[in-house]
């Protein structure tokens, strides 16, 4: 398509220089579409990305960077595979980790989110966000009693937040301990009403 515009541009050297002047920006629009073309710019990263890693198959970050390409096409499969081996080469990288942990979990794919969010729990133990998400892996998991401890560790961290207290009632109500459910129910109350007013519904049994 370049040579294309390319021709066109030679063919019209005789004209006036406004024309060529012209001309020139339109094939230089041409140009910056085609490099901005953010799906284009993924395929070619994943074709280079693909050709490092046959040489330097132990690099995280080409494997990481592999993962986001992948990811930015829909093609989560191979995100997911990526992101998994440029963590099991760099443990400690935390953006990896968060990447596959949201993707794996945005996806129900809840037990392979749960060892990367426990990762993260350890990387991270003053984030309350990551016990937050731990909380949510096991209550998708329906592993309630596991994420009761996750919920009061993201709570010491961020006593207001009306969301956990909310999931830790419904943890304590899954488990039949309603006292403790209704607990939840009392401090957020007069916080959030459509929370409360959720929770409320499930310790009347009006879901």
């Amino acid at each position: 398509m370049v040579n294309i515009f390319l021709n066109a541009a030679q063919t019209a050297l005789t004209q006036t220089a406004l024309t060529q002047t012209v001309l020139i920006l339109f094939v230089l629009s041409a140009l910056l579409v085609a490099c901005d073309d953010p799906k284009a710019r993924a395929r070619e990263d994943i074709d280079q990305l693909s050709e490092v890693l046959r040489y330097t198959p132990n690099n995280a970050k080409a494997h990481a960077k592999l993962g986001m390409a992948y990811a930015s096409l829909g093609k989560y499969d191979e995100a997911i595979a990526s992101l998994e081996k440029a963590t099991m080469l760099n443990p400690s990288d935390t953006t990896s980790l968060v990447l596959l942990t949201s993707m794996c979990f945005q996806l129900g794919r809840y037990k392979d989110a749960l060892e990367p969010t426990k990762k993260l729990v350890q990387l991270t133990p003053n984030n309350a966000d990551v016990y937050t998400s731990l909380g949510n892996v096991y209550m998708n998991l329906k592993q309630y009693r596991a994420a009761i401890p996750q919920y009061e560790a993201s709570l010491r961290l961020k006593p207001d937040d009306t969301e956990v207290r909310y999931s830790l009632g419904v943890a304590y109500y899954e488990l039949g301990v309603r006292d403790s459910a209704r607990m939840q129910y009392e401090i957020i109350k007069d916080k959030s009403s459509l929370r409360a007013g959720a929770l409320l519904r499930r310790l009347e049994n009006r879901q």
